[in-house]
């Protein structure tokens, strides 16, 4: 796990992340709060294919841990194939909303 600094407070650590490599593939899990967590799944690019977002969770930490921890090997049965998003710089309501099932929580700042 790394920590992951907020640019826009003043380098205030804002959470951690934490990346998992495969082959062609990276999961990440970055965890702001143990109520508010973000689990993925990217595809890298390779030559002649675009690739991109193919799972995603958000919530609590027990949660998005689980979920990621159930998450079949790429190649294997069961493991996603469909590319949701291209980028993560795609509309929220794309990566995390409705069709998809999986709905954001509230970030919590100290004031």
């Amino acid at each position: 796990m790394r920590p992951h600094r907020d640019t826009h407070d003043e380098g205030q650590l804002d959470g951690l992340v934490g990346p998992r490599q495969w082959p062609c593939h990276t999961d990440a899990l970055w965890i702001h709060d143990r109520t508010d967590t973000l689990a993925l799944r990217l595809l890298a690019d390779t030559p002649g294919a675009r690739g991109g977002l193919v799972w995603h969770r958000s919530g609590p930490l027990a949660d998005t841990t689980a979920a990621l921890l159930e998450l079949p090997a790429p190649g294997q049965p069961g493991a996603p194939t469909l590319i949701l998003a291209r980028s993560l710089l795609d509309e929220p309501t794309q990566l995390c909303g409705e069709p998809h099932g999986c709905t954001p929580a509230p970030r919590h700042r100290d004031p």
